[in-house]
């Protein structure tokens, strides 16, 4: 058989199975591991859920989410595009509070101090500990209904003690591109 019949025959498979199985980024969801015993912090996370549908949900998995030892805040930095390095939107919560979760703007790693954004309404947080788990969702039209989006997930202590502090999946870092 020649070459040209041979990669006549083979385009077509390769291209049947590109469509079969899309790549990660290509889904509107997607999970990306992060190191377990990474932090002293007794609610480690171990693993970060992104859906990009209507809703910006971030799921995240802790290794022991209790409050003894309060894990005190969630920080959930979003990426939706190349304005800055780094991301353009981030959402504080802060555990046993009545404190509301809200979406807040942000030019890159370096400016994440800004007043909530005014017209985002409907941010929902669920802790589950007996589940080991945050969900966050917000709208996707708070974030200006991006195509893409990708986070960077912090916990730390009320005070800003970096030893305690788990970050997914690392330092400065966003997490893989999913898709709407």
């Amino acid at each position: 058989m020649k070459l040209t019949t041979r990669l006549a025959a083979i385009v077509p498979a390769i291209a049947a199975l590109l469509v079969a199985f899309p790549s990660p980024a290509a889904a509107n969801g997607l999970t990306f591991a992060d190191p377990r015993g990474d932090t002293t912090h007794p609610a480690d996370i171990v693993q970060v859920l992104v859906e990009h549908t209507d809703r910006i949900v971030v799921v995240v998995y802790h290794h022991n989410l209790t409050f003894r030892d309060a894990p005190a805040r969630l920080r959930v930095a979003y990426d939706t595009g190349p304005r800055y390095a780094g991301p353009e939107f981030y959402l504080r919560l802060t555990y046993q509070s009545d404190e509301p979760p809200e979406l807040r703007a942000a030019q890159g790693w370096g400016h994440l101090d800004s007043p909530p954004i005014a017209t985002c309404q409907g941010e929902r947080v669920r802790v589950m500990p007996g589940r080991d788990r945050t969900r966050i969702s917000v709208p996707r039209s708070c974030f200006g209904n991006p195509q893409r989006v990708r986070v960077h997930v912090r916990l730390s202590l009320y005070i800003d003690d970096h030893r305690r502090a788990d970050v997914a999946p690392a330092a400065r870092t966003m997490g893989p591109w999913v898709n709407h």
